[in-house]
């Protein structure tokens, strides 16, 4: 039976006491009384306050704190990490006017993710200071630096646990490779998206993407652009489309452009 001046914690130390120290605790009256607490603090509540130490005829035991049932004492490298899901790093790449860019969005707004479009970057940090019409050699110049900081931004953002959809264009082996180098070296969750389309309705859409100029229009692609874009244009091994999410045929690109009415880059 509990000792009625004493609070139940008190009182279970004590059994525990005895069985531990029979000799010791035979008589705890002998000592003066009940256990003192050694732990600095009062009581609250009729309870002594914190689980600290409690001493006995000289004697400190220290006691364990006690956690919920079912509880997870995390390491120290996993603690403050959260529990989601690893962010994804989403590359779309495919050949110019399949409709990367038009994927890229929707693939942002149905995942949660932050889309990173090279040709809108391009047009909106370099577009007023064109004079005249665009020279190759020019754009390509300065499409590269802002590659560069549109990687650096995305590593930032999946750093803080939000997944990304970067349509750089990738439309050279060489340029697919140093994304996929890059994502290993930082250990990054990878997914590719390889979105293409028969070329007769690409060089289609981009004559009327550039009659129209509607809310996706970036920059104009005259007709030697397009070519010189083709000439570039590596198309992808089999081995590189392993675990791809394919989106080959005009009808898909079609139902994605019902989100945004003009497919763009």
């Amino acid at each position: 039976m509990l000792q009625p001046d004493l609070p139940p914690p008190v009182a279970l130390l004590r059994r525990r006491l005895a069985r531990l120290h029979p000799r010791r605790c035979a008589a705890p009256a002998s000592a003066g009384g009940p256990l003192r607490p050694l732990c600095g603090g009062g009581r609250r509540g009729g309870v002594p306050c914190g689980p600290g130490r409690w001493g006995l005829q000289g004697t400190k035991i220290k006691l364990s704190r006690s956690r919920p049932r079912g509880s997870i004492r995390l390491t120290p490298e996993l603690r403050g990490r959260s529990r989601a899901l690893p962010a994804t790093l989403n590359v779309i790449f495919g050949p110019c006017a399949a409709g990367k860019t038009t994927y890229a969005h929707a693939l942002a707004r149905r995942e949660g993710a932050v889309p990173f479009v090279l040709d809108e970057w391009g047009a909106r940090l370099f577009g007023p200071d064109l004079q005249g019409p665009i020279e190759f050699a020019w754009m390509m110049e300065r499409l590269g630096r802002c590659n560069a900081l549109i990687w650096s931004t995305a590593e930032a953002v999946l750093a803080a646990g939000t997944s990304v959809v970067l349509d750089t264009g990738g439309m050279r082996r060489a340029d697919r490779d140093r994304i996929r180098e890059m994502a290993e070296a930082k250990g990054l969750s990878l997914q590719w998206h390889f979105v293409d389309a028969p070329q007769e309705v690409r060089r289609a859409r981009v004559l009327d993407r550039n009659t129209a100029k509607g809310e996706t229009f970036v920059m104009e692609v005259t007709p030697e652009m397009f070519q010189m874009l083709e000439a570039i244009y590596e198309a992808p091994a089999p081995a590189e489309l392993e675990g791809a999410v394919l989106s080959a045929s005009d009808h898909v690109t079609a139902a994605l452009a019902a989100e945004q009415p003009e497919a763009t880059h």
